[in-house]
């Protein structure tokens, strides 16, 4: 956990993401969540810092 110090104050910020589709419909079949997945390590790799 690594938090970070300002003049006056300490925080850490971690984000959440929820993905809902319309009318929920179970669209992460095999290769879309493989696809998903894929996509967001990319992402973490990019922005060094964040874990998933």
């Amino acid at each position: 956990m690594k938090l970070h110090k300002a003049a006056h104050t300490v925080y850490k910020t971690q984000y959440h993401i929820v993905w809902v589709t319309r009318f929920r419909r179970k669209i992460l079949v095999k290769g879309v969540t493989d696809y998903l997945a894929s996509k967001l390590h990319e992402a973490v790799e990019i922005l060094s810092g964040i874990s998933i």
